[in-house]
């Protein structure tokens, strides 16, 4: 069951009234307006990849809150930045406290506890056939009953076509440095896993074959909570299949990559360490905060290293037509290296995902109460670049095939079912921010391309009772100066996201281009908002680019940028509440808004405005009120008005922003 509001009206926060809305009402302001705090909002905006400067460039605290900064500076009203559900329910992970293996034929009396490097092969020679021992100790971690336990280890060489066996046993007693394969090795008899307490714990899957150098995983989840809680270790055996008679070799303890990892997950306990300094950067900088919810679909993908680790345990996994699920592995870690895609129609998962949502909002309405009520957070983008069928973009399927989505399916076209599916995903995404003591506004983001662009079924749903999802826009990164003009007011190849009440904005478009100036301003010229991907990050398209720690411009057209940032700012108000002409408007005038002319005419009441700018300058021309007009210019122009006279001219301020 899901909870949607009334005709698009915001449910409200814990002070009576959401922090963000979207007022489609036209009624007060000309357009539909951003408001926040009860005002008008002029949304311009960076997205700050917090999660890669981290990851990739190894930021401190201190390198990240300077980005904030940057954005700020830079004359950015808004800063986007991802919150994976990692960083609010974050897994514990466990390095082995003991490795080894035991070796058959000639080596059965010898000690490898000092390998780095473990084996665990099978051969008709008893000297090729070993076993892989590992213990773990997770004392420190308190509780019982885990939602999720996987044991991950780095296989270090591999033979093809190879599968691993994994024997999870309850003698915890046996001590590396002394075992043998002749001697203190419990549960094995040749190479075969026998006694009591042990308990098969099952082969890689066949869609994971331990072929290459890589990460693999088994879940171990009943064996822990069943076997493992009381003295919280947990001891192993690794073998290979006997019919693939192979040898692999696996990192230990002391390995050149990577030791042998338990990983808990645990589904009930939130840590608000990582949000909070997130807030708190925004705060410094003086900079609104948008929160980017990156989790079961990011970019059609849902990724080991952003969602814990249960949900990928409990819950279903979007399923090919042969029953396997959409998958894909990555051998850098930095990257994630499990991709799957969840099922959207689980609706436990759905209910928990909500949960999650809701909890992370009702957190920040606290954190706002104790830190001055400044209401930072002012949005929420719930899924990032989502889809149905595919996996970081590549088709997998229709859909999901699992026994759910099938029977749910029914008659439907595949079409109208991934639309169905998308919007139910989402709307219950945005009510747990909806329903939270913090509501802001919610969007989604597309890539160009997805399976279910959901606008048209978002408007239709507005109509008929309401939605959750405020507006939905595109990401069309190599957009050009006419595109992001005709965006605002026309449907163009991105889709049709000009419908209805669907507020139009560019949600990412590459800041590693010298356009990005241009861009920004044609957007606004055309009725849309912009916001730019990104600040600087390793994936090319950065507005500055790292430099041994240091954030260094990518180009001269960023100082361009900031000075027209800090243009557009002195009229913050009218960006944000009036109609741009280029979308019928009559009060917001842009002049030579391609940038590609050198002079312009356009009407601006009954006057005549005349502007020349051999630089080819952009003019903005601001009714302002009943008493005022406002002109600007991003380069030296010359403005000429005719019929200026027949108002009663009494003052002109002149000024010049640098």
């Amino acid at each position: 069951m899901m909870t949607i509001p009334a005709s698009g009206m915001p449910l409200a926060s814990d002070n009576g009234r959401p922090v963000s809305w979207v007022d489609n009402s036209r009624d007060t302001y000309e357009r539909q307006t951003l408001m926040v705090d009860g005002k008008p909002f002029f949304f311009n905006g960076v997205q700050i990849r917090i999660d890669k400067v981290k990851d990739f460039y190894h930021y401190s605290d201190e390198q990240i809150q300077n980005l904030f900064q940057i954005a700020r500076d830079d004359g950015f009203t808004v800063a986007n930045a991802q919150l994976r559900w990692m960083d609010i329910q974050p897994d514990q992970f466990y390095d082995a406290s003991e490795t080894t293996y035991i070796r058959n034929g000639e080596y059965a009396d010898q000690n490898f506890s000092d390998e780095k490097s473990m084996l665990s092969g099978y051969s008709d020679t008893p000297d090729e056939q070993s076993l892989t021992y590992l213990k773990f100790d997770f004392a420190e971690l308190a509780g019982a009953d885990w939602a999720g336990s996987k044991l991950r280890v780095w296989v270090n060489s591999a033979e093809e076509a190879n599968s691993l066996r994994l024997y999870g046993i309850e003698d915890d007693s046996w001590d590396s440095s002394t075992m043998t394969w002749n001697s203190g090795a419990p549960n094995h008899n040749g190479y075969e896993i026998t006694g009591e307490g042990v308990i098969d714990l099952g082969l890689t899957p066949s869609y994971d074959p331990v072929n290459k150098a890589q990460y693999y995983d088994f879940d171990v989840t009943d064996f822990i909570n069943e076997y493992c809680d009381e003295d919280k270790k947990a001891s192993f055996i690794l073998r290979t299949d006997k019919d693939t008679k192979n040898m692999v070799g696996i990192d230990g303890k002391e390995g050149e990559k990577a030791a042998p990892q338990l990983v808990i997950s645990r589904d009930d306990v939130y840590n608000w360490d990582y949000l909070d300094k997130v807030i708190g950067w925004a705060e410094e900088a003086g900079i609104k905060l948008e929160l980017l919810w990156f989790s079961t679909d990011t970019v059609n993908s849902t990724i080991d290293n952003r969602v814990p680790y249960y949900v990928f345990q409990g819950y279903q996994k979007s399923l090919k037509t042969d029953g396997t699920p959409f998958f894909e592995k990555k051998t850098d870690p930095v990257y994630g290296t499990y991709w799957f895609l969840m099922c959207k129609n689980d609706p436990e998962l759905r209910a928990k995902e909500k949960e999650a949502m809701k909890a992370m909002f009702d957190h920040i309405a606290e954190y706002n109460r104790e830190n001055g009520n400044l209401n930072t957070v002012v949005g929420c983008q719930v899924a990032n670049e989502p889809a149905v069928g595919r996996l970081h973009q590549t088709k997998y399927g229709e859909h999901c095939y699992c026994d759910t989505c099938m029977k749910k399916k029914g008659t439907m076209s595949d079409q109208e079912f991934r639309d169905l599916t998308m919007w139910e995903y989402t709307n219950n995404l945005a009510a747990g921010v909806k329903e939270s003591d913090y509501s802001v506004w919610t969007r989604v983001n597309n890539y160009t391309g997805t399976d279910a662009v959901g606008v048209t079924y978002n408007e239709k749903m507005r109509k008929q009772g309401g939605t959750n999802v405020d507006f939905i826009g595109p990401d069309p990164y190599g957009a050009d100066t006419q595109l992001c003009y005709d965006f605002g007011h026309k449907n163009t190849w991105l889709g049709p996201y000009d419908q209805g009440d669907n507020l139009t904005m560019i949600m990412e478009n590459s800041g590693s281009k010298s356009g990005t100036p241009n861009w920004i301003l044609a957007a606004l010229a055309g009725g849309s908002f912009y916001n730019v991907y990104d600040l600087c990050s390793p994936d090319g398209n950065g507005l500055y680019d790292n430099k041994n720690g240091i954030p260094v411009p990518h180009g001269e057209y960023v100082e361009d940028m900031r000075n027209i940032n800090h243009m557009l700012n002195k009229i913050s108000f009218d960006l944000a509440t009036k109609v741009a002409d280029g979308d019928g408007g009559k009060k917001l005038v842009f002049l030579n808004q391609l940038g590609k002319s050198t002079s312009a005419e356009k009407k601006v009441r009954n006057i005549e405005v005349s502007y020349v700018s051999p630089e080819k300058g952009v003019g903005i021309v601001v009714d302002h009120g009943e008493k005022e007009i406002i002109l600007e210019s991003t380069r030296d122009a010359k403005y000429t008005l005719k019929g200026l006279a027949g108002y009663g001219v009494s003052s002109l301020e002149e000024g010049y922003y640098d």
